[in-house]
C-alpha cells in the first residue's frame, strides 16, 4: 500500500544522503545523530532501520521535532526529562 511505498522511498532517500555534507542546523531532510536516538527530520513514519542503525522518522511539527528544529551540533535540549545532545547533523 501507500505506507509501504512511502517507507521504501524513505529508505532510498536515506541511502542518497550525503553524509559528508554537514547541515548548519536541523531542518527538513536532516539526519540528526544524538547521544540518545537518531532522527530523520521528514514525516512521522516511526522507526526505520538502515544498515542495522535505527532512525526515527519524525515530523518537525511533532513534540521532539519542535525541540530539535534549528538546533546545531553541540546543542543540548531537554525532552521528556532527558537531556539530548546533538552530535551530528547531515
Amino acid at each position: 500500500g501507500r505506507a509501504f511505498s512511502r517507507s521504501t522511498k524513505l529508505l532510498q532517500d536515506l541511502n542518497l544522503i550525503d553524509t559528508e555534507k554537514q547541515y548548519q542546523q536541523v531542518a527538513f531532510g536532516s539526519i540528526v545523530i544524538t547521544n540518545k536516538e537518531n532522527y530523520f527530520a521528514s514525516f512521522g513514519l516511526g522507526k526505520v532501520t538502515v544498515d542495522s542503525v535505527d532512525y526515527y522518522a519524525i515530523s518537525l511539527a511533532s513534540p521532539i521535532g519542535q525541540v530539535i528544529r534549528q538546533k546545531k551540533v553541540g546543542d543540548k535540549v531537554v525532552f521528556q526529562g532527558r537531556e539530548i545532545v546533538i552530535e551530528k547533523v547531515f
